[in-house]
């Protein structure tokens, strides 16, 4: 025998997206059910604002950006102005700036947001299109309430219904701008001045690397580069402006990334050269024993005017330097932990780096 489970009521608040946008959520149902119920609100149609939308302190919201994310949609005539006034607002293209509308949006936690911007009048459309015009704004307290920066615009004249744009721009991260959106139509429909949509897009540069041997490599295709010695002081090591990267000498290194604009540093990278740069035949190096539990030799052919040996841990920390003149051969005390060293050696004429274990 089977009876019917008795109705169970679950309440719960979830943010409205805005017009254009969507959100995904997960309702769990208590009680004597526990079933999960996933469900996405889909915002869709036109939203016209009015008057409160036109002060700065009332801008609409659009969000944080996500590393190479974008909010808004500039597909849908999802704004208006014909309602605004905007009296005593900044008037950046030295025109009449009475129908504007503010909006504000957060930057990502990326160091590099390259943000472009982009309006435009009425795409679906649905009534009457506009001559846009763009100003992008920071505050000096990250609010309403302080005072504005003018840091770009876009206008091609009046008189022109047309879309605009905003490209390329470096903006600071995880901070908040404010975006006027104006502009006025040539013929208006039952006293609209018109719609728009508008959509903004981090287009964060990718600053990782990949390592294949001794060779790095930005990940970040069609830019600029600039490698950088990170044992150096970040100094730019000269004639390094590929893409890719061929280390010669063991250290730590990283690549400065540019747009033109923008630019961003990848993290250093600690790096061991194996390679033996052999500029002479008449020298032969040889390091023993290996493994070692302390002390190690190395020989040398012939004895040299100069001799240099450095030791690096695993990680490509220099631990320590040892330089002899005039001698055949070096005795050096391995002092630290057990576990893998590198040690390069090197002569006016030749280098060798040598992988050394140290276990008891």
């Amino acid at each position: 025998m089977f009876s019917e489970s008795c109705p169970e009521l679950n309440c719960q608040n979830f943010p409205t997206p805005v017009i254009g946008g969507f959100a995904s959520y997960n309702l769990s149902v208590g009680g004597a059910s526990t079933a999960d119920i996933n469900f996405t609100i889909y915002v869709t149609g036109s939203w016209q604002p009015g008057l409160a939308y036109d002060t700065i302190c009332n801008a609409v919201n659009l969000g944080t950006l996500s590393a190479n994310g974008s909010i808004g949609n500039n597909a849908l005539s999802n704004y208006g102005n014909f309602c605004a006034t905007n009296t005593g607002e900044p008037q950046p293209w030295g025109d009449n700036n009475d129908q504007g509308v503010w909006f504000k949006f957060t930057t990502s936690t990326s160091t590099t947001n390259i943000i472009s911007i982009d309006a435009k009048s009425d795409p679906q459309p649905i009534g009457d299109s506009l001559d846009l015009q763009l100003a992008l704004y920071q505050s000096s307290n990250g609010s309403c309430t302080g005072s504005l920066t003018h840091i770009q615009e876009s206008w091609d004249g009046s008189g022109t219904l047309n879309d605009e744009a905003i490209n390329s721009i470096c903006l600071t991260a995880n901070t908040t701008y404010f975006l006027l959106v104006d502009g006025q139509s040539t013929s208006t429909t039952s006293g609209i001045q018109g719609y728009f949509g508008i959509q903004i897009n981090d287009n964060t540069i990718d600053n990782s690397v990949n390592i294949t041997g001794d060779t790095l490599t930005a990940n970040a295709s069609g830019y600029s580069y600039q490698w950088i010695d990170c044992n150096n002081s970040n100094s730019p090591i000269t004639g390094e402006t590929n893409q890719s990267f061929t280390i010669s000498t063991t250290g730590s290194y990283a690549v400065e990334i540019s747009n033109g604009s923008c630019f961003t540093t990848s993290n250093c990278e600690n790096m061991v050269t194996l390679s033996q740069d052999s500029f002479s035949t008449d020298e032969m190096i040889h390091l023993f024993p290996n493994p070692t539990s302390r002390n190690i030799s190395i020989r040398l052919n012939h004895s040299v005017p100069e001799i240099t040996a450095r030791i690096f841990s695993i990680t490509g920390q220099l631990i320590r330097t040892i330089k002899k003149n005039n001698v055949s051969q070096l005795n050096i005390d391995i002092k630290g932990n057990n576990g893998l060293y590198f040690v390069e050696v090197k002569t006016q004429t030749t280098k060798k780096t040598f992988k050394l274990i140290k276990k008891n």
